[in-house]
Order: structure tokens, then sequence, then C-alpha cells
């Protein structure tokens, strides 16, 4: 039977004015956006592609996993989510405001955030482990049999609800086996409207210039005060959401190709470029578009300094298994949906850390033949005993 997300975070009232202020001098958000365009840069990796990533949604997945890592694999975790230097406390009491944050964003804006554990029965998972994402993350522990057929079909519809029914088939039924311990989730579901929308009458057929060739897409256009960035190597657009603006939508267009700005940018250089946004009147022609994409961050992730905790041999996750078994991360798994049109922007994500015991080695059989013993030769073809014989000392 399917499983709600309703019970995992059910938001508090909005965060006051000094949980505000300890969020935005916590060193939190920076960490989180120095993560945010780190992993972009790992996982793009062809001019040709589209590409979608929530880095919110990986991020609260793996801190939440950070929490039952230890030694060197925490600190591997630690600085890949660029959270060296912040204290435990910090990151978590952080974490919770800026979830709190989100949930009160105003008219025209609505963002969802759920977390979840799957955990396997039968095993002593760390009080403490569990209590911190719960008392956090909002993240409930259930069990679940993982090696179930049907394990899979469970948490994508947990996936699926928890996004809008923008998210599903998250997980395939073979990611999930005998091996597998626990199943950590994050969700994230966006929709929100623009401040001014665009008409869709104004909407028109142009050519847009892809990296496999021309092809004709439909341009929405809007003309007056907007955002805009113009330097020496980018031009930008900035874009409000609701009635109060808590949200803004940002597009840059780089002079060269955007992978190689892209593979340039610094995160000191993109916060500079976000300060530089001024009111313009200007006339916009931005496709509309729809992104659906599936990633698995391994490789990026590894690619930022996290290897360790994918390593059966090595991962140390003794915080949230002390009496063990061994756990590593075997997967982490994020697909993502982005439509932008007239009206606004929809957008979900969601991101699976599947946490997985080592291969069981079976102890192979042993036999001694360490005191008298028979012994034949035998024609397997007739069955005839060529020779018999007892070894009585060897």
């Amino acid at each position: 039977m399917p499983v709600s997300p309703s019970a995992d975070f059910t938001a508090a009232s909005a965060p006051n004015a000094a949980a505000l202020k300890q969020l935005s001098t916590s060193g939190l958000v920076a960490a989180q956006n120095q993560f945010s365009l780190r992993l972009l840069q790992t996982a793009h990796t062809t001019e040709t592609g589209n590409l979608a990533l929530s880095p919110l949604s990986a991020a609260l997945a793996l801190t939440m996993t950070v929490q039952g890592a230890s030694g060197t694999t925490q600190a591997a975790m630690q600085s890949a989510l660029q959270l060296n230097g912040l204290e435990s406390s910090t990151v978590l009491n952080a974490s919770r405001t800026l979830r709190q944050r989100l949930a009160h964003l105003g008219e025209g804006v609505q963002v969802t955030l759920a977390n979840g554990l799957f955990s396997k029965a039968g095993f002593a998972f760390a009080p403490a482990f569990l209590k911190t994402n719960s008392d956090y993350f909002g993240a409930q522990a259930r069990s679940l049999d993982l090696s179930d057929p049907q394990a899979a079909a469970i948490v994508n519809a947990w996936v699926k609800e928890a996004t809008a029914g923008k998210i599903d088939q998250l997980l395939q039924p073979s990611d999930l086996n005998a091996l597998s311990l626990m199943v950590l989730l994050n969700a994230i579901y966006f929709k929100g409207t623009w401040s001014t929308a665009f008409d869709p009458k104004l909407t028109v057929t142009k050519p847009f210039a892809a990296p496999s060739g021309e092809q004709a897409v439909p341009f929405m256009v809007r003309q007056g005060e907007m955002g805009y960035l113009e330097s020496a190597a980018v031009k930008g657009i900035s874009l409000p959401y609701g009635k109060t603006g808590a949200l803004r939508f940002y597009a840059f267009l780089p002079d060269q190709s955007v992978a190689n700005w892209l593979q340039a940018l610094t995160p000191e250089a993109l916060h500079t470029l976000l300060d530089a946004f001024e009111e313009r009147s200007l006339r916009l022609e931005m496709p509309r578009f729809k992104l659906e994409t599936s990633a698995d961050l391994k490789a990026p992730l590894t690619a930022l300094g996290m290897g360790i905790a994918f390593d059966e041999s090595r991962a140390d996750f003794r915080a949230m298994l002390p009496q063990g078994p061994d756990a590593y991360l075997a997967k982490v798994r994020q697909k993502t949906f982005v439509e932008v049109n007239e009206q606004g922007t929809e957008a979900a994500a969601a991101t699976a850390v599947v946490v997985a015991t080592r291969s069981a080695v079976a102890r192979p059989l042993q036999l001694a033949l360490n005191r008298p013993f028979m012994f034949l030769i035998r024609d397997e073809a007739t069955g005839s005993l060529l020779f018999t014989g007892i070894v009585s000392q060897p």
C-alpha cells in the first residue's frame, strides 16, 4: 500500500525575524549555493544534452545521510557538500529554518518539501540518527522490506504524491535488493506564477540555434520593466514570481558556449552577477520549455570528493548502524521536472539515497583429509571402478 509523505513534514508557522537572521548568517545557504554550482558543473558533461537538477533536493537528502556517517566518510561528505567549518548544530537548525521559510513564500508561489526514510526491519539503526532526521528534517522512519519486488513501487508512490504527480519511477525494482538497508528521500515541488504574466497571444515560433542544428520553437514575448544584466561575457534576465517576488527566475546567455562559460564560473563570480541585475525596460523573447531528466549522481558526487561513501570497503556509517553491518552508498539518484510557460513555472525533483551493506561473501566449505580415507578412480561412462584404496598413512 502506498505510504503518504504528508506526515513527514508539516510546516510549522513561518520562521520569525530572529530565526531568519540566524539562517542568513549561518553559512548554510552559501555552502549549498557552492555545492549547487559545482554539482551542475560536474554533471554537465555534454554540449548537446538538456540537464535539470535540484541541488537543494540533493543537498537535503545527503545532509540527512551525513548524520549517519563517521570518520573520514563524514569528513568527505561534508567537504563535498561545502559544509566544512560549519558546526553540526548550525547546519541542522539552519536546515529546519530554511524548510520553514520555503513553505511560507506568499500568494502565487508554492513550495512543498518532504523528507522520508524507509528502513529495513531487523536492523538496529542508531536512535540518535533517526531522531535527528525526524526533528530537523521531518523525516519519519518507516519499516519496509526492501528486498520485496514491490518495495521500489512503494517508494515511487511516496515520491509521486510528494511531487504532485510530476515525478514517478525514481527507483527501478532492480535498485533495491536483499542488501539494501535504507532509502533516504527528499522531494521538492514548486509552482509559481509570474508577477507579470506573458500574453499567450504574443507567443511566436522562431528559430533556436541548438547544438544539433536550428530548431523552430515557441518564444514567449514580453516588454516592460524587468531585471537585466549585461557584462563583458554574459547577458541575463531576472523575473519575479508571485505577489511579493520572494522567488525569481534567472537566465544567463553567455557570449561563448554555455559549457565553457559554466566550467569557468566560480561561486564568487556567480554571486557578483546575481547582485548586478538592475531594473531595465526591454523586450524579452524566451522559449517555452519543458525538461525531464534522470541523473545518477554517483559520478559527479565522486568528482566532488565523496567517493569514499560509495566504497564498499572504506565507507563508514557507524553513526547510522553502530552494531553493523558495514554500510555504504549504493546509489544517489535524482529525477527532475521543469516546465516554463506564459503563466509561470512548475518544477519538481526527488532524490533517493540508497544505503546498502556490502555483498555477503560466502564462507567456503572446508574439508581436511587429515585422517584415514578411501579413494577410488572411476570410469564415469561405465561406472567401472578402476582403482580403489584406503589411505591410512600417507
